[in-house]
């Protein structure tokens, strides 16, 4: 909030209205948003640690376990190359 304050203060003078975010000092809404925040952590770390556990720790350090097929190996590389060409330019 600190950061935006300066950034207020001039789009106040240059429009001739006032803005103003006192929606974030209430604390239902502060509570709403952690909670919010809580929720989508612990779904999205539920997901890999549920279909991690569905491996057999012995056949996975063998290496014998294969979930997917080649097709789906080259797809996970694609993305990977288009995720790492889309953060470096």
């Amino acid at each position: 909030m600190c950061r935006f304050h300066p950034a207020f203060l001039i789009f106040n003078q240059l429009s001739g209205k006032t803005l103003e975010f006192s929606l974030f000092t209430q604390p239902f809404v502060i509570g709403v948003v952690l909670l919010i925040t809580l929720m989508v952590g612990v779904f999205s770390g539920s997901y890999p640690s549920f279909y991690l556990s569905s491996f057999i720790p012995m056949t996975v350090l063998r290496g014998t376990v294969s979930k997917a097929g080649r097709k789906s190996g080259l797809l996970r590389k694609l993305l990977v190359i288009i995720q790492f060409l889309s953060r470096s330019s």
